[in-house]
């Protein structure tokens, strides 16, 4: 289920769009089935009570189960993003410990990619657009700078070890990174998060309530309230997109580190 476009619209929009669309069709649904409600169940029926509330409990179980999954991952991104950033710093840290002729011609490679991963990749991904390329190329860059280099001294061994090191870490980072871009929860889940709002709403149609006033009001807010829930899982399942999305924070703080504008 491609729902890009809809990370195109403020986090406000976007939820009153959520909301608003739950509580017109439950309305809608309300106004609809009043003369069939009335002719079936011309009183309270306490078996649709008792199996609405089963029903209830089990959908709160699952978009409850749900969201916590979506946060999970989301914090999980987030520390992705932050180990990343944090990798950049690392090798330029650890290149600051060559000799000169090598030092001066790497420790600039460090500074471009923070500088490219916030002007260029972070835009593009915010969108869901194709990433540009280049990024790949500058710490591949790196790599080949310092894998040719030879160190004479068990000291410089060391700090080759420690870069390459961190220079993997940074490769493992970001493909990492890239790969969480497309991540989102599958089109089967959110049409049972669906199908599951719809049969709950539905249900409340055949309650008795004195006053269709009142009834209406009881619509409304179980529609906001699952509408509510159903906005916050969209709006955190692709943490990488749109306006409630990660932002390049990390690599501002890394990019100042290393003396970057």
């Amino acid at each position: 289920m491609n729902l890009l476009w809809l990370y195109q619209i403020s986090t406000f929009w976007l939820g009153v769009l959520i909301v608003g669309g739950f509580v017109t069709l439950s309305l809608l649904g309300h106004r609809l089935t009043r003369p069939l409600a009335r002719r079936f169940l011309p009183e309270q029926n306490d078996f649709a009570n008792y199996f609405f509330a089963t029903v209830a409990v089990f959908y709160a179980v699952l978009v409850g189960l749900i969201a916590v999954a979506v946060w999970g991952n989301y914090t999980g991104i987030n520390g992705i993003v932050s180990n990343e950033a944090v990798s950049s710093s690392d090798v330029y840290r650890d290149i600051e410990s060559y000799p000169p002729p090598l030092r001066d011609a790497v420790r600039k490679d460090p500074r471009d990619y923070g500088k490219f991963v916030i002007e260029r990749e972070w835009p593009a991904q915010g969108r869901g657009a194709k990433l540009p390329k280049g990024g790949d190329l500058l710490i591949h860059r790196i790599a080949l700078r310092l894998t040719t280099f030879e160190p004479a001294t068990l000291g410089r061994q060391a700090v080759q070890i420690q870069t390459l090191h961190d220079l993997d870490d940074l490769f493992s980072n970001r493909r990492l990174r890239l790969e969480a871009v497309d991540s989102h929860l599958p089109g089967l889940m959110w049409l049972v998060v669906l199908a599951g709002a719809a049969v709950l709403v539905f249900m409340t149609y055949f309650f008795r309530v004195e006053g269709g006033k009142l009834h209406a009001l009881l619509t409304v807010a179980l529609s906001v309230v699952i509408g509510l829930v159903v906005f916050l899982i969209l709006a955190l399942d692709r943490p990488l997109v749109g306006y409630v999305s990660i932002d390049a924070s990390s690599f501002e703080d890394a990019l100042s580190t290393m003396g970057g504008d």
